[in-house]
């Protein structure tokens, strides 16, 4: 279910909206949500927010702000919120390709570590993406 919706006028003005302009860039707060934020080095999962009357918000990125998650992207055509009630679609192509690299990332340290003998080689500011690592 959305609780908000955040427009992005370009002009670094945020307005919450319930009409949509397919030419703006949206912030989407649900009350749960099925989307991995960004974090740890590994990049968010993208998707769609499909709404109930047909509209599409395509997902480009989603992170944490305190205790929130929150999606951004654009809607595909110019429309109305009538129905806060959402469905969810993760792409699961590229969050199990995330998932792969992010594990060689750490499966790569810890070889370091035990070839090197050094326990306090550490891994760090890793950018984890779906088709390199």
């Amino acid at each position: 279910k959305v609780e908000l919706i955040i427009q992005n006028n370009n002009n670094n003005q945020l307005d919450i909206v319930q009409s949509i302009n397919k030419n703006f860039k949206y912030y989407i707060l649900l009350n749960q949500t099925n989307f991995y934020s960004t974090s740890g080095g590994q990049s968010s999962d993208h998707g769609i927010i499909e709404f109930s009357n047909n509209l599409i918000f395509q997902i480009e990125n989603v992170f944490r702000l305190h205790e929130y998650i929150i999606h951004y992207g654009y809607f595909l055509e110019n429309g109305n919120i009538n129905d806060k009630n959402v469905r969810c679609h993760v792409d699961m192509k590229r969050r199990l390709n995330l998932s792969r690299n992010h594990t060689t990332t750490h499966l790569v340290n810890k070889v370091l570590r035990e070839l090197l003998n050094d326990q306090n080689l550490i891994q760090k500011a890793s950018l984890i993406h779906e088709d390199y690592f």
